[in-house]
């Protein structure tokens, strides 16, 4: 069940007969995919694809497909088999998105309705940060670890603490003299707007930002 109101999802369910043309379902699926990423849209894709994905390393038409789909980001989530009989056992089913960036669990429910096991996939709600909100973080650019240590080495607790015995007065003067050491090695800066959308794409690292 999908239900999210701050973002539209496509939802897709396909089912390919064993018995019809592999490459004319790459051309349909490529075709796909390349619109739904073209259109920048959250999407699943589910369903019987009768394709063996455990067969990736000994059958070219299938690292085919999954080349197809991973041009477009859409990554199989099921990696067990799911139909399971008493001479085989086979991943034919799957569940593709083409998010990195959401936190996901999926995996087959073990329940014998049929020969072909219930698949899930559990994603985290989307949503997009008004403008309005404003993000933080500690700048590391001119950080010295060792200049931070000399700081801290000079910090004289018995002095701090001569005229206090309350714990949590004692835990306030602690923090407020650490954490005034740390701001000054470290401040807290304002993300700015390409900061904010790099942190939408986690997967985009420094090396890949100097290739683009």
């Amino acid at each position: 069940m999908l239900n999210y109101s701050a973002s539209n999802i496509l939802c897709g369910i396909i089912y390919r007969h064993p018995n019809s043309n592999l490459e004319n379902f790459f051309e349909y699926i490529n075709s796909l995919t390349g619109k739904i990423d073209h259109g920048s849209k959250h999407c699943v894709i589910l369903g019987d694809f009768n394709i063996d994905l455990l067969k990736i390393e000994s059958h070219q038409q299938t690292d085919e497909f999954l080349d197809s789909m991973s041009t477009h980001l859409f990554q199989p989530h099921i990696l067990q088999p799911t139909r399971i009989t008493y001479h085989s056992a086979t991943l034919i089913d799957n569940l593709f998105f083409n998010s990195l960036e959401h936190f996901t669990i999926s995996g087959n429910i073990v329940f014998d309705i049929s020969d072909h096991l219930p698949n899930f996939l559990i994603f985290d709600k989307f949503f997009t940060l008004s403008d309005n909100i404003k993000l933080y973080k500690r700048d590391f650019s001119k950080f010295n670890q060792q200049d931070l240590r000399n700081e801290f080495q000079l910090l004289d607790w018995q002095t701090e603490f001569l005229h206090h015995c309350d714990s949590s007065t004692m835990f306030g003067i602690f923090y407020v003299k650490i954490s005034s050491i740390v701001d000054k090695h470290c401040p807290i800066k304002k993300l700015s707007r390409e900061e904010r959308k790099l942190l939408s794409k986690p997967w985009i690292t420094s090396a890949l930002r100097k290739s683009i």
